[in-house]
């Protein structure tokens, strides 16, 4: 069996970060017994930069950065939009597109992540 934790921090998450939880935990997975001996497989992850922005924590730690957001149906003749992400409420998400500001309905929106340079 394979658990899997993923964590999460301001700041960013480094291997070293991942190795200090995972040596941690594992031995309280083992006391527990919550496992009913049962072998597994622990896996520490960060979230990663293409997590979906889905809560108030996920966008005040966007806020200011770049985002691309997808939607579900065209709008403008285009599903995909980057830019800086400068407003939201529980209704809207708005972004910056390079000096226009651009606001999405969020029933709209099919997945909203951090835009990632390749």
């Amino acid at each position: 069996m394979n658990l899997t934790l993923y964590i999460d921090h301001a700041n960013g998450i480094t291997i070293d970060d991942c190795e200090k939880v995972s040596l941690a935990v594992d031995p309280l997975i083992d006391e527990s017994g919550i496992m009913n001996d049962e072998q597994y497989n622990l896996n520490v992850a960060s979230l990663g930069l293409d997590w979906p922005i889905v809560d108030e924590r996920d966008f005040v730690r966007n806020h200011g950065k770049k985002i691309d957001i997808s939607l579900f149906a065209k709008q403008d003749g285009k599903k995909d939009f980057t830019g800086t992400l400068a407003a939201w409420t529980t209704d809207t998400v708005t972004i910056d597109i390079d000096g226009n500001q651009k606001e999405f309905i969020r029933k709209d929106i099919a997945h909203i992540a951090q835009h990632i340079d390749l």
